[in-house]
């Protein structure tokens, strides 16, 4: 692209047609181009205008009408001050002389631009300064009595500030004092050969020592050893004299570097772009991206309050709490956690008698005495730790050994050293190097930043994991060894107001209520190789590689399995009750069982222990178990009126196939396909009224305290809790061809074959479907929460009935609710997951139901985990995201903080002190890492698409403040820009001014 520039009348207009050897360019004493004629030369006879207006392509053909056509459009954008750039696109073929230079290919471009003495018309001036930017060449013209006008001092500044590339690129600008004609030696003389040879050669001396002097081109001193000069005419013919052969030449010698230029213009430009982006990323350089940082300081102040509440803990001997005071000191303590309150423990302070009243008073004013020997703080002090003091003091300085790992993987300890290759299964393989005195734990962790995924296990050439605690020195490592990193899928365990996460090395995360399973610090060290996990209501059982199990939480609700530790061997499965003083029972290879936690509520199974014998599964009720054997008998213990005692139907319970748990009861299908069941009355334990209708029983399903028993014609039979959906009698007869039932808690819903909707039981809790009853149509799967009930249809739909507040009315988010995949529900709402991996939420927002703080995250979900009171997503690249009740789980910044902390791929935004977006993407540590986008401070464009490492862009498209493409290049270690071998020249103006976006 050459661009034809210089003030308005100088002729660029007439050059232009000249070198076409046509008037097709509207020309004038005064100024007469206001849109960008963009002429392309190509061998064609007939001369064709392209252009778009409103949304359409407008075409013209032949020179009159095209004439005609350009002179209207630049009067319009004049008159109208459009806000959008005209580009008019001219393809035709130039003079004779052009064509024989063979540079008709349609690559080069030459350029009509208004005038740059008129940029205070905005539309111009966007129009010049774009177009100053791309070109590759200039053809600069200069009136013949105004080679040392100010304008064109101005006009060699731009240049300068927007083209600075084209002063050093030798050959590219050539500068034209035109209109010479009118320097003949007789006024009426028609001949050239009039006009004096020494006029010429005064213009160029004079032209050449007004740029000697120029303050912007001392920057470039063998400017003037290469710029061309040259005098040239047009008469009115539209034929060139004087020196307008040396000009086609000129034209010429610039196809013949224009890939020259062209790369000269890509690296100068990207290189700028590389130099100004790298400037903004340093000013931050040491801080944490936006929510990293929010992560990092919220974990680092929910450990103060943890610490501080242990610390009131400790001290509790020299503290004397009234009745209930001890629970509202430490609840109020947490919720002010939850809530970011930094007034926690001056709370907590205010609720509990203090002996002394100077350190009552210490606790309050924010001092941190001494209780019982260990340092308490109080309330202001919570407060005292900023987020800019945190991310110095607990972020930056913690993790400044970790950036420069992320900058220099290839660490040593001292000179014993060892190199090994690490490899995924995908064949894609890094070269790591540690010290000997390290361990494994710190090869791993480069090996995992330089392969950029998460958390996984090294494996030998041998198939062993190593142990990541051992020192490298202490395993058979040699240099040159091939290891497997070995990436497992991110698993999420929900427990009632807390979740586990088994990473991709088989290590575990956990986060929610402490007292609810959540802490699990005190066997974090055991907790390798984990496979699965089960949680109770209050405790957390993980089963290891090795069949043992590791277990946390408080001791009476299943936490501490010390006692059966030594029995803990060869586990296959472990169920769980859901008391709050809840048990775990274990199912051996043998099919022996071993159990603990709560005794009466199933910890102690000692009573039958001898009949647990080749037991095939396990099913829990609230506070009691029962076990199918392999005869097909039954063995149960807990809590007797909750089903732990089955000696009342024992002698029924012969070919049991499966069994369902309500609250406190159970029901047992058996061979023939009639039903058993056992435990509280009031909770379906009962079932003598219905019994002659039970049989040929397909599926059971439960409710808190009822069950629908589906038989084999596609009728259904209920017992239990009416107003738990055990009575059905209301819609018996609409109850035909059920394919599958769902229940809430006080209600049920069955799909028919036709694909509508039945409900029964408490109608607040979606057992009245009748407002929805027409939607309910083509119905595939049924959802339910606590207290309502969320229908996919087959169109990828949803309709929702039941506890407005609790996800019975999607209204809000309805719209949204389109190519819906799969939907969970926590306690009080909902989360539905579409085909674009996105994330619609409604219902209660303390269980849930609002999402927005972390919207943008929900990217690429795969699936959801919920507790009561929150949601836990797992993306696509092994992250998860939370929301919803922070002491449900709906806060997981602490787990979070650790995952950044050690090194990680997270995805992020990074801003300027005036909250611009500097950079968004991929990042290890407070450094961009991965794929990702930088953006211009003045107009929030993309300036950078690509990929980048320890900080720095690497490869990918590089767009000026427009955000018009400039090219695609690559940037070295040390900042130095290159053009890609695969580049494609991408820099065509964008037509009516759009951005070019989605690059990559």
């Amino acid at each position: 692209m050459i661009g034809i520039i210089g003030d308005s009348n100088t002729g660029k207009s007439t050059l232009l047609n000249a070198l076409l050897g046509q008037k097709l360019l509207p020309t004038s004493y005064k100024s007469c181009t206001s849109a960008i004629t963009n002429v392309q030369l190509l061998k064609s006879e007939q001369p064709k205008l392209s252009y778009q207006w409103n949304g359409a392509e407008e075409v013209v053909e032949g020179r009159k009408e095209i004439l005609a056509r350009i002179k209207s459009l630049n009067e319009q954008v004049r008159e109208r001050e459009s806000k959008h750039i005209l580009d008019l696109c001219v393809a035709c073929s130039p003079i004779d002389s052009l064509v024989s230079a063979g540079i008709c290919d349609g690559s080069m471009r030459l350029v009509d631009m208004p005038g740059q003495d008129e940029t205070d018309n905005p539309v111009v001036k966007d129009c010049f300064q774009q177009l100053l930017s791309m070109c590759h060449g200039l053809i600069i013209l200069v009136k013949y009595n105004s080679v040392k006008s100010d304008s064109l001092a101005v006009l060699l500044d731009r240049i300068s500030d927007l083209a600075p590339h084209l002063y050093s690129t030798p050959g590219a600008l050539t500068f034209v004092i035109s209109q010479c004609d009118a320097l003949r030696a007789d006024g009426d003389s028609e001949d050239e050969a009039d006009t004096p040879k020494d006029a010429f050669k005064d213009l160029k001396k004079e032209l050449l020592q007004y740029l000697a002097n120029r303050d912007c081109l001392m920057l470039y001193p063998g400017f003037l050893s290469d710029v061309r000069v040259l005098c040239v005419s047009v008469d009115q013919k539209m034929v060139g004299g004087h020196e307008f052969g040396l000009l086609v030449e000129a034209i010429g010698d610039l196809y013949g570097i224009i890939a020259e230029l062209k790369r000269a213009r890509q690296v100068k430009l990207c290189q700028e772009i590389t130099d100004t982006c790298v400037d903004r990323l340093q000013a931050v350089r040491g801080e944490y991206p936006s929510r990293a940082a929010e992560v990092i300081t919220a974990a680092k102040q929910n450990e103060l309050v943890n610490q501080a509440s242990m610390a009131v803990a400790a001290a509790s001997f020299i503290v004397t709490i009234p009745l209930g005071g001890w629970g509202l000191a430490l609840g109020c303590a947490v919720r002010c956690a939850a809530a970011g309150t930094a007034l926690g423990l001056g709370v907590a302070a205010s609720a509990v008698h203090v002996q002394s009243e100077k350190e009552g008073q210490a606790m309050q004013d924010g001092e941190s005495p001494t209780l019982g020997g260990v340092q308490c703080l109080g309330g202001g002090a919570l407060g005292a730790l900023g987020a800019e003091e945190a991310n110095r003091r607990v972020v930056f300085d913690k993790t400044e050994s970790q950036s420069k790992a992320v900058a220099k993987l290839e660490l040593g300890g001292g000179k014993m050293s060892i190199t090994v290759d690490v490899g995924l299964l995908s064949g894609k393989t890094a070269t790591v190097k540690a010290g000997l005195d390290e361990e494994v734990g710190a090869l791993k962790r480069r090996a995992q930043t330089a392969l950029g995924v998460g958390r996984g296990r090294l494996v030998d050439s041998s198939g062993s994991a190593l142990d990541a605690c051992a020192p490298i020195k202490c395993t058979r490592l040699q240099n040159g060894d091939l290891l497997t990193l070995h990436i497992n899928t991110l698993q999420v365990q929900a427990g009632c107001r807390s979740f586990a996460a088994i990473l991709g090395d088989g290590s575990v995360v956990t986060w929610g209520r402490a007292v609810e399973g959540c802490d699990s610090s005190a066997v974090l060290d055991q907790l390798k190789n984990v496979q699965q996990i089960q949680a109770s209501a209050n405790a957390s059982a993980a089963i290891l590689s090795d069949g043992s199990v590791v277990t946390w939480g408080p001791a009476q609700c299943g936490g501490d399995s010390s006692a059966v530790q030594d029995q803990l061997k060869n586990v296959q499965q472990i169920q769980a009750s859901h008391a709050a003083y809840a048990a775990f029972a274990a199912i051996l290879g043998d099919g022996s069982v071993v159990t603990w936690g709560s005794a009466a509520h199933g910890g102690d199974s000692s009573a039958v222990q001898d009949q647990l014998k080749n037991v095939q599964q396990i099913q829990a009720s609230h506070a009691a178990f029962a076990a199918i054997l392999g005869d097909g008998s039954i063995v149960t213990w807990g809590f007797a009126t909750h089903g732990g005692d089955s000696s009342a139907v024992q002698d029924q319970l012969k070919n049991v196939q499966q069994i369902q748990a309500s609250h406190a009861a159970f029901a047992a299908v058996l061979a023939d396909g009639s039903v058993v069941t056992w435990g509280g009355v009031a909770s379906g334990g009962d079932s003598s009224a219905v019994q002659d209708q039970l049989k040929n029983v397909q599926q059971i399903q439960a409710s808190d305290r009822a069950f629908a028993a589906i038989l084999g014609d596609g009728s259904v039979v209920t017992w239990g809790s009416a107003t738990n959906g055990g009575d059905s009698s209301a819609v018996q007869d609409q109850l035909k061809n059920v394919q599958h039932i769902q229940a809430s808690g006080y209600a049920f819903a069955a799909i028919l074959a036709d694909g509508s909707v039945v409900t029964w039981g408490r109608a607040a809790s979606g057992g009245d479907n009748s407002p929805v009853q027409d939607q309910l149509k083509n119905v595939q799967h049924i959802q339910a929460s606590g207290y309502a009930f969320a229908g996919i249809l087959a169109d990828e739909s949803v309709v929702t009935w039941g506890s407005a507040a609790y996800g019975g009315d999607s209204s809000a988010v309805q719209d949204q609710l389109k190519n819906v995949q799969q939907i969970q529900a926590s306690l009080g709402a909902f989360a539905a997951i579409l085909a674009n991996g996105s994330v619609v939420t409604w219902g209660s927002a303390s269980d849930g139901g609002d999402s927005s703080a972390v919207q943008d995250q929900l990217r690429n979900v795969q699936h959801i985990q919920a507790s009561l009171g929150a949601f836990a997503a797992i993306l696509g690249d092994g992250s998860f995201v939370t929301w919803g009740g922070a002491e449900d789980g709906g806060d997981s910044s602490a787990v979070q903080a650790t995952s950044i902390l050690e090194g990680k791929v997270y995805e992020d935004t990074l801003v300027d002190p005036a909250g611009g977006a500097i950079y968004i993407g991929e990042f290890v540590g407070e450094v961009p890492h991965g794929r990702g986008r930088l953006f211009w401070s003045s107009t929030n464009y993309e300036a950078f698409i690509g990929s980048f490492k320890k900080g720095m862009p690497r490869e990918g498209v590089f767009l000026n403040e427009k955000g018009f493409c400039v090219a695609r290049c690559k940037v070295s270690a040390d900042g130095i820009v290159s053009v890609s071998e695969t580049t494609d020249e991408d820099t065509q103006w964008g037509g009516a001014g759009e951005r070019q976006k989605e690059l990559t």
